[in-house]
């Protein structure tokens, strides 16, 4: 089926939205769908994920013409590493055909954005989601507001609506931004209000990234938004105490989570037993042998090496090093483990101080908050999507810059 070049581009800007939020919007549009009517034999799930192959169908073609397919061998080796590691743990099967449908999600995930032709669009596009994912977050996926709520995922699920609000707050050319004012409010609010520190610290590290890096040439309005933001600080500092309190009450009086208040009043804000534990096992299965230390133990073994140190071996999928870097010595060794987390720093510090288009920069800047802060204290990158998409988007902005040297050198 031949379908034009710019429903093509707007179709993709639609697959990168699924990408960001498919899995919350997802499950919002089958409650709001079923607070009406219950289809048989879930003709509604298979309407929804029929929508989405029809478009990925729709788009092979322009993937096929955008990419350069020898960018893909390192998934396909990463991919027979995985069926390799299957074939030695037969027994592990439920496990590993969940992680690998996982891991090629990813690996679509980063075909899509490395085939993105208008960034524009697909900020713009991102915008209009986040309303959706606040929507459906708060309203639909059952965020429960029974005593002390606390809820990882939910906070996970929230974060790109918060970062891609505050984005739009500090783009001139974004539409409804009193919209995304509030939208950012009232989505860090429920991110916050999960429990969870991590997609907290993911906002905290986005804004600042965003504010030194995301202004391109336009100096004068980074100076007014950092005095601003300097301004705000301030105040919360002096005010802190009056602030504090006022989000505690409102925590025990509408039984959301105290988990963030308790333990900055028990002074481990930032402490961790149970993920410290997920180091400390991990170092010792790397240390326990000469073959472990240099070759690692391979992709998806570490889990299974994790889980019989927690006497869990019926759910290995749940046990992973809760660091990106760490899992990277953990399954490669120390030196392919070296290399890869001297790649993955390469493209962040690349795509952040090259000379690039801002819309190409923000957008990684977006995704380094969405995919990668998160694994520096949960998830697994195997099976996040969402990191995959940092790493593509990070490549498109090395790209932009050396297309900007080119022009630079013609003129």
């Amino acid at each position: 089926m031949n379908i034009s070049e710019k429903t093509c581009v707007k179709l993709h800007a639609v697959l990168v939205c699924a990408l960001v939020g498919f899995s919350v919007i997802r499950g919002g549009l089958l409650s709001m769908l079923r607070g009406f009517v219950v289809l048989p034999a879930k003709l509604d799930v298979i309407l929804i994920y029929g929508i989405l192959f029809l478009i990925v169908f729709l788009l092979l073609r322009y993937f096929l013409e955008r990419l350069d397919l020898r960018e893909l061998i390192p998934f396909f080796i990463i991919f027979a590493l995985i069926i390799y590691s299957w074939l030695s743990n037969l027994s592990y099967t439920d496990y590993y055909t969940r992680v690998i449908g996982e891991y090629l999600l990813g690996v679509c995930a980063y075909i899509v954005i490395r085939t993105i032709d208008d960034t524009e669009l697909v900020l713009r596009y991102l915008r209009i989601t986040a309303f959706f994912i606040t929507i459906c977050c708060f309203a639909v996926m059952g965020y429960s507001l029974s005593k002390n709520t606390y809820s990882q995922s939910l906070g996970y699920h929230i974060l790109p609506a918060v970062v891609i609000s505050f984005d739009a707050l500090l783009d001139k050319s974004a539409k409804f931004r009193i919209l995304h004012v509030i939208n950012f409010l009232f989505s860090f609010f429920i991110c916050f209000m999960t429990g969870a520190r991590g997609p907290v610290i993911a906002v905290a590290a986005f804004i600042l990234l965003r504010l030194i890096f995301g202004f391109g040439t336009d100096i004068k309005r980074q100076f007014v938004v950092l005095l601003v933001t300097a301004i705000i600080i301030v105040l919360f500092l002096v005010y802190f105490e009056e602030i504090y309190n006022f989000f505690f009450d409102m925590a025990q009086k509408y039984g959301l989570s105290t988990r963030v208040f308790r333990k900055f009043e028990n002074g481990v804000l930032f402490d961790n037993t149970s993920r410290q534990k997920f180091y400390n096992y991990s170092f010792d299965i790397l240390n326990s042998s000469s073959s472990n230390f240099v070759f690692g133990t391979g992709i998806c073994k570490d889990r299974i090496l994790l889980a019989e140190q927690f006497n869990n071996t019926n759910n290995a999928y749940a046990y992973y090093p809760h660091n990106l870097f760490v899992e990277f010595f953990l399954q490669f060794g120390v030196i392919l483990g070296a290399l890869l987390s001297i790649f993955v720093v390469y493209v962040i510090i690349k795509s952040l101080f090259s000379k690039i288009d801002r819309e190409v920069k923000n957008f990684f800047i977006l995704f380094l908050a969405v995919g990668f802060v998160p694994l520096m204290f949960s998830m697994s990158y195997v099976t996040e999507p969402l990191f995959f998409c940092m790493i593509g988007a990070g490549i498109n902005c090395i790209e932009n810059s050396k297309y900007h040297k080119t022009i630079d050198n013609t003129h």
